[in-house]
């Protein structure tokens, strides 16, 4: 609903490949990148059943045909705020409650993970760099946090726009929040975020840095 599939293939393409994703987006691949971004095409092609579905204007009804056509382990949509209401005088509050309450039974009935990502109130992160946003900061319904088995919330930290995050070692340091973990604890983890690769991870156990309640260190 955000971006188009081939926006997000670039992303993908970019993660998987290790190749800086400004050079792809500009095009500018040497022979060398060229046969390395074929060859991590042909990887996902041939090793992962994954759908990149960019149609917009849909309701909560049509991703629970998409998900019943797609059947996949685990759905992720960008983001809940951009899918119809199946009535026009609903207000923003019954509407983002209905969809979250059905993409919950959705997932319940088939038995797999659905993943929503949602807007924040503005007032939650303006002014407020170095903050975590928090449950109080969802836009739209508390039915969000009601019908979400967990909820994470990314830091708001202000990036330098004028560092130069080239190569591997590159990274910028930040952490998401578990607010919300209906299986386990609450808790920050502290990760690493490689936006040349648009890739993002656990920092490595040793430079862990515990916030509030530990999270379990995933293996």
């Amino acid at each position: 609903l955000e971006e188009s599939a081939e926006a997000l293939m670039l992303r993908l393409l970019s993660k998987v490949s290790r190749i800086d994703s400004s050079i792809l987006m500009n095009n500018r691949l040497d022979a060398r990148g060229d046969e390395i971004i074929q060859n991590t095409a042909n990887m996902l092609r041939h090793h992962h059943n994954m759908m990149l579905d960019s149609d917009t204007n849909l309701t909560v009804a049509d991703v629970q045909g998409k998900l019943l056509e797609y059947k996949p382990d685990i759905a992720f949509i960008d983001h809940i705020g951009l899918l119809t209401g199946t009535d026009p005088r609903q207000t923003e509050y019954q509407r983002i409650s209905e969809i979250t309450r059905q993409l919950k039974v959705a997932a319940m009935k088939m038995g797999i993970v659905i993943v929503e990502l949602c807007q924040i109130n503005r007032s939650g992160v303006k002014d407020n760099p170095g903050r975590f946003c928090d449950l109080q900061d969802l836009r739209g319904s508390g039915t969000i946090e009601q019908d979400a088995n967990s909820a994470i919330f990314l830091e708001n930290r202000k990036v330098d726009e004028n560092a130069d995050l080239k190569g591997a070692d590159a990274y910028i340091s930040t952490a998401i929040k578990y607010a919300k973990n209906r299986e386990g604890p609450t808790g920050v983890v502290s990760m690493r975020w490689q936006p040349q690769y648009h890739d993002w991870q656990p920092a490595p156990k040793a430079d862990y840095e515990n916030i509030g309640e530990q999270v379990p260190w995933p293996e």
